[in-house]
């Protein structure tokens, strides 16, 4: 392990500029993948254990009907035997046979529920190169309400921004992935990190020109189908000709010698 850091390292210092961005977009689309990889198992897990849940309760249901039917066969045969005659033991036959068949029933969906979520856990067990389980795309469905769908269709989740390099009229596009709650402070800061610049020195604009603040959320920055596009540009430089030259006007005037 230790070889491997420093062969790591050793790599590292041999790369120049251009290598070491490739490097990080690929560490930080790789942590991107995992991020969403981990939130798909969260998502199925808590998906398995509400219908885990469901069933069991489905099952602790049936089993008390069929206890709560028992006992009242139990009562309605006693009552019957106490009574004596044929017809009372035909009677007492038949219930017999109905408790009996209903047991059978019971325990014939008890064996169905038990092998329905067994093959739901044993199967799709391939696992990536992390050792990670890989749910294929129906096992990760979530059943939501319609206007949890309606609302999560209108979510932003990919943003375009455009780096517009300073005294030049070339430009990058990049698309950033985005969730609901991002800041434009987020975006920025990392854009800036992607393109290699100055926090303090730039700054992200609407396409009517319009400054972003840092504070306003991705999803709040645009209107209902507006483009989702940023721009990312300099922050305009302070006039220092100006102020030197207001500087020169404020200072006190020496007077001649008489």
């Amino acid at each position: 392990m230790a070889d491997d850091s420093s062969d790591l390292l050793d790599a590292l210092h041999s790369l120049d500029i251009t290598a070491c961005k490739d490097l990080i977009r690929q560490l930080q689309a790789r942590r991107e993948r995992r991020r969403e990889l981990v939130e798909r198992l969260q998502e199925k897990l808590k998906a398995l254990n509400n219908e885990l849940a469901a069933r069991k309760e489905e099952g602790d249901r049936c089993k008390q009907d069929l206890l709560d039917e028992q006992a009242k066969n139990r009562r309605l045969a006693e009552k019957r035997r106490q009574r004596g005659g044929e017809k009372e033991v035909a009677s007492i036959q038949d219930d017999l046979q109905r408790e009996q068949e209903m047991e059978l029933q019971t325990a014939n969906v008890r064996r169905f529920m038990e092998t329905t979520l067994q093959e739901q856990v044993q199967r799709n067990r391939t696992q990536n190169e992390l050792g990670i389980r890989i749910y294929d795309e129906v096992e990760l469905m979530v059943d939501k309400s319609a206007e949890e769908q309606a609302l999560e269709s209108r979510y932003i989740d990919t943003v375009l921004v455009t780096y517009c390099i300073p005294n030049s009229e070339l430009k990058y596009n990049l698309s950033f992935r985005v969730d609901k709650d991002m800041k434009s402070k987020n975006l920025r800061e990392d854009a800036c990190l992607y393109w290699g610049l100055s926090e303090v020195d730039f700054i992200l604009k609407t396409m009517s020109n319009a400054k972003v603040h840092d504070d306003l959320t991705i999803q709040s920055c645009f209107n209902d189908n507006e483009d989702a596009h940023f721009s990312l540009v300099q922050k305009t430089p302070k006039n220092a000709s100006l102020m030197d030259r207001e500087l020169t006007n404020i200072l006190p005037k020496a007077g001649e010698a008489l």
